[in-house]
């Protein structure tokens, strides 16, 4: 088989190579730029810029026969990085920088795309990271939650091509094909700024620059970008491919330091990580906020630092990483290639799976089974949520989620279960529950959600065969109660197996039971069972 590789870093046009016969397309989406520090003077809280949302990786094959004998490929350009806002107004805030730029979307024949992040926001307070794009681009942040990028319905970490939210105030959520969020700036400018959002295959979002409160002290230093090939809610330390860039250092009495710079992903499998974002300058004296830096391919842009007095100005954000498009086509003229196929398995012990003929590679993808939440009561629940079990393929283990407690310990995520993957994912932990000494409501712990989604609030149970975490029981109002602790989420594991036998045993790992309920108490839910998702090549 004889394969040709024509890649593109800007636009311009791919040429059916003789011979073809089938052509597979990797794009990557340009990343958001980052929002522009505010001015502030001297004794002003203020926040900074936040980080722009990453690209979305997007996969597409074809019949070479259906394409034409040459088609256009536009790249993406990362969104531009928005200036910083003047320092030295009286009065709470001072001046906002301007909000970072969309990241273009990179389009393939206009038949296929891959839409860019979101842009950082850059309100004086406080401002939302841009969310990562994908079935559509990544919302530009402000003073409320940016959306991801379709499809999907929003919300936390995200599974499949949804890209991720970033969240007002907080770290940005981590996608699995979307792009990372954002990073938020932290309300009212209290000492740094919230990491960008990773991404398993696409961008990483950009970090959000310093703030200072206004007292002038600490100051305030700015955050680090979202990572690749991981799924890491905030920052994260790559697997296999680049790093999110670091943030600036803050200055009591100068300039803030600018942020360190994204790194590029491998291009065929991986984007790049976000920028970080810029320290900022002047706690206690003059001083320029620190630039956020620029995403790596297809990584959001840092957030600018906030700069303090006359004169000054706030850091500029950092601009977005350009998209990227990967065209590899098979030229083997005596051979047919077959589309790839896949098989979805979400149920069965010890069941068999049968290898289709011709197959010549498998790429496996499953989770284990989420933990139970924890029962709650006077004194605490009468028992724990159950553990959540493992699924197995062929002897390879993604271990399941352990339960929330019935006295308000969250369960941890399921890992390092048995056997030999490419990849293992810990899954995340159940939220702990709250000992009330009131006669008052208290909610139990949420549910872990795993990496493909699912995560439950209390009193909720698990979607089945997402592995996530069953949701811990709340409490009325009664004195000295004990609410119960949510279910951790099952591993998420990936295995390669060419040259593949004719059958394989497989189990689907069973979501844990919910703990009873104690004395006046409720009972926690159920975890989500493990599911295998089988790509079948040719």
């Amino acid at each position: 088989m004889a394969i040709d590789i024509q890649t593109f870093s800007s636009s311009g046009t791919w040429t059916k190579p003789a011979n073809a016969k089938w052509v597979r397309v990797v794009l990557f989406g340009a990343g958001g730029g980052g929002g522009g520090g505010p001015g502030r003077a001297v004794g002003s809280a203020g926040g900074a810029g936040s980080g722009g949302g990453g690209g979305a990786r997007t996969i597409a094959e074809f019949a070479a026969s259906s394409l034409s004998a040459t088609e256009t490929v536009t790249v993406g350009a990362g969104g531009t990085g928005g200036a910083g806002g003047p320092g030295g107004t009286p009065g709470t805030g001072g001046i906002p920088g301007t909000v970072g730029q969309v990241g273009g979307s990179t389009i393939f024949a206009s038949r296929v795309t891959a839409f860019g992040g979101g842009g950082g926001g850059a309100t004086v307070a406080y401002s939302g990271g841009g969310g990562g794009g994908s079935g559509t681009a990544g919302a530009t942040g402000g003073a409320s939650d940016a959306a991801g990028g379709g499809p999907g319905p929003g919300g936390t970490n995200q599974s499949g091509g949804a890209g991720a939210n970033s969240p007002l105030n907080a770290k940005g959520y981590a996608a699995e094909y979307g792009g990372g969020g954002g990073g938020s700036t932290r309300n009212g400018g209290v000492t740094g700024g919230f990491a960008g959002g990773s991404s398993v295959w696409g961008g990483g979002g950009g970090g959000a620059g310093g703030g200072v409160p206004a007292a002038n002290t600490p100051k305030g230093d700015g955050a680090s970008g979202g990572g690749t090939n991981t799924f890491e809610t905030g920052g994260g330390t790559q697997l296999a491919s680049g790093g999110g860039g670091a943030g600036g250092a803050g200055n009591l009495s100068g300039n803030g330091s600018n942020g360190s710079n994204g790194s590029n992903g491998d291009f065929f499998n991986y984007g790049g990580s976000g920028g970080g974002g810029g320290g900022s300058g002047g706690g206690t004296a003059n001083g320029n906020g620190g630039n956020g830096g620029n995403g790596g391919y297809a990584g959001g842009g840092g957030g600018g630092g906030m700069a303090t007095g006359t004169g000054f100005t706030g850091g500029t954000g950092g601009n977005g990483g350009n998209g990227y498009c990967v065209v590899i086509t098979s030229t083997d003229s005596a051979t047919t290639t077959t589309p790839s196929t896949r098989q979805v398995l979400t149920s069965g012990t010890s069941a068999t799976y049968t290898t289709p003929a011709n197959a010549s590679q498998l790429r496996i993808r499953m989770v284990g089974g989420g933990g139970g939440g924890g029962g709650s009561g006077v004194g605490g629940g009468t028992g724990s949520g159950g553990g959540g079990s493992n699924t197995v393929f062929n002897s390879v283990h993604a271990g399941g989620g352990f339960p929330g407690t019935g006295i308000g310990q969250g369960g941890t995520g399921g890992s390092s279960a048995t056997g030999s993957a490419s990849l293992r994912i810990q899954g995340n932990s159940g939220a702990n529950g709250i000992f009330g000494n009131t006669s008052t409501l208290f909610f139990g712990g949420s549910g872990g959600g795993s990496a493909l989604g699912g995560g439950t609030a209390s009193d909720v149970a698990a979607v089945a065969n997402t592995g996530a975490g069953g949701g811990g029981a709340s409490v009325g109002t009664f004195a000295n109660t004990i609410t119960g602790g949510g279910g951790g989420s099952g591993e998420y594991v990936e295995l390669i197996i060419n040259s593949p036998s004719a059958t394989y045993t497989y189990t689907i790992g069973g979501g844990g039971t919910a703990g009873a309920a104690g004395t006046n108490g409720s009972v926690g839910k159920a975890g989500g069972s493990g599911i295998i998702i089988v790509d079948e090549y040719y």
